[in-house]
């Protein structure tokens, strides 16, 4: 018999990583023009606040900064894996929809 277990997959911080960030303000965000890189990520513009969360969780950590490049570099390498990245978001954002 097979076991199966749940691991967490986490695409902005490495395994065993300290979640401390800083949070840029909105004034800091405009500044940078980071909405038009939100705007060119968010293809079909479900996920705007979701992005835009993501984009003010700064981190410091050298480790951190290396590991979401490799996962944005992977994801822009792997056209498939983006795919199936969507098509997982889409199915959980209807099962949190549906479960209130």
């Amino acid at each position: 018999m097979t076991v199966m277990t749940a691991e967490t997959i986490r695409l902005i911080y490495p395994k065993g990583a300290d979640d401390k960030k800083a949070q840029l303000s909105e004034s800091d965000f405009n500044e940078l023009g980071l909405a038009t890189v939100v705007h060119a990520l968010n293809l079909n513009r479900n996920y705007t606040q979701e992005i835009k969360s993501i984009f003010r969780q700064l981190s410091y950590d050298p480790d951190v900064i290396r590991y979401r490049l490799d996962v944005l570099e992977d994801l822009l390498n792997h056209p498939e894996l983006m795919r199936c990245l969507e098509v997982s978001l889409e199915v959980i954002s209807e099962l949190k929809f549906t479960s209130g």
